[in-house]
């Protein structure tokens, strides 16, 4: 998700991994520092500068693969994704010279010097491999009080025939937020990739539209709720299913609080915080389908043990405004409002989820992440 008043101080970007409990743990926020040579032409003198790339990962990745991603170095960027399906299996065809998603992203990363040089970047060799809905976000576009400039926003979207861009800064302005959540937005990426036969051959259409998918209900209801930080943090780790209005008692012992009173001035928590859903909104509605997902609450036999495995946020001012990057991230299934996920000898899915050196529940707290990196 990415939220920013369009003439405020400050924007919020956050993204929660959504994977089988199995990669729940050992989850790793990886900081990498690299040089990076710069030729003014072909003949003329180079400097040497660096890229840090801050990102969640797992062991033995030298990508993200989530995919969350803030960058300082030529250029200053959050780069995000969410998967989008291919439906319409005749486009896996296999295309010859072509690189790998993960490899063009950490390219585009290291040599980009704004958003279109990343979206060019990326767009060059296209696998149609691991195709997602790719968020970017130039930082250097954004300044304080005034509208972004263009090209502040990139949405990026990958099939294995075409890779569709365009520059969504302008809705970003008209509506102060957007929400990527596994669905096309661009109707030819639909088209392209089946949507429109799986949702006719569906007893549920709407949950194959960009529009009227359960998220995106979600996510109109709760984006103007997002003042600050630690009301983003709130939004990402949402599953509550019961639609209980939260009081702001409930949420001020958490140490995000701390952590985001250090960096933006006047963080607050809302008083009160509805999240009340109309009856006709909700037909779709189950745990596997809050913003950061528990199946495992879910009844019957869709329940199993995935769902959102950790949660990221930053803000321009945690990015910009420091010598280094801070983010915040939480490891594991959400917790807000519903009970830790444990793993429960002779339970069913975990039985069948391999979980070994996990620890038996999962209850951590935001944490800062450092990118001290010289």
């Amino acid at each position: 998700m990415s939220h920013g008043d369009a003439c405020g101080s400050d924007g919020d970007w956050g993204h929660d991994t959504w994977d089988t409990y199995s990669n729940a743990y050992p989850r790793i926020y990886k900081h990498t520092s690299l040089p990076v040579t710069v030729f003014e032409d072909v003949e003329g003198p180079a400097t040497t500068t660096r890229t840090r790339v801050h990102y969640s990962s797992m062991p033995g990745y030298i990508s993200s693969v989530d995919d969350f991603y803030t960058i300082k170095g030529l250029a200053n960027l959050v780069v995000t994704e969410t998967s989008i399906t291919a439906y319409d299996k005749s486009v896996l065809v296999q295309n010859e010279h072509t690189v790998f998603s993960w490899i063009r992203v950490v390219v585009a990363n290291a040599l980009s010097n704004d958003g279109a040089t990343w979206v060019e970047l990326f767009s060059k060799y296209n696998s149609g491999t691991y195709n997602n809905q790719w968020l970017v976000i130039d930082l250097s576009k954004w300044h304080a009080y005034q509208t972004p400039e263009k090209g502040f926003f990139y949405l990026v979207e990958q099939t294995p025939v075409r890779i569709i861009t365009q520059d969504l800064t302008q809705k970003v302005v008209r509506e102060g937020y957007f929400a990527s959540y596994n669905q096309p937005y661009s109707k030819d990426v639909w088209h392209i990739m089946g949507y429109g036969d799986a949702s006719k051959k569906s007893k549920k259409p709407e949950t194959f539209h960009y529009d009227t998918c359960p998220r995106a209900v979600v996510f109109g209801k709760l984006w103007d709720v997002v003042v600050n930080t630690t009301d983003m943090a709130f939004v990402m780790g949402w599953n509550d299913l019961g639609r209980k209005v939260v009081d702001s008692a409930e949420r001020q012992d958490s140490p995000l609080q701390s952590f985001v009173s250090a960096v933006s001035a006047g963080a607050r928590f809302l008083g009160q915080l509805s999240t009340e859903l109309p009856a006709s909104d909700t037909s779709s509605l189950t745990a596997a389908n809050g913003i950061c997902a528990r199946d495992d609450l879910v009844a019957g036999k869709e329940r199993r043990a995935y769902g959102g495995i950790d949660a990221k946020i930053a803000s321009y001012t945690s990015l910009m405004d420091y010598t280094v990057p801070l983010a915040w991230a939480r490891a594991g299934p959400t917790d807000d409002e519903k009970p830790s996920y444990c793993w429960v000898e002779g339970d069913d899915i975990s039985l069948k989820t391999p979980h070994y050196g996990h620890p038996e529940c999962y209850m951590w707290d935001w944490q800062l992440m450092y990118g001290g990196l010289r």
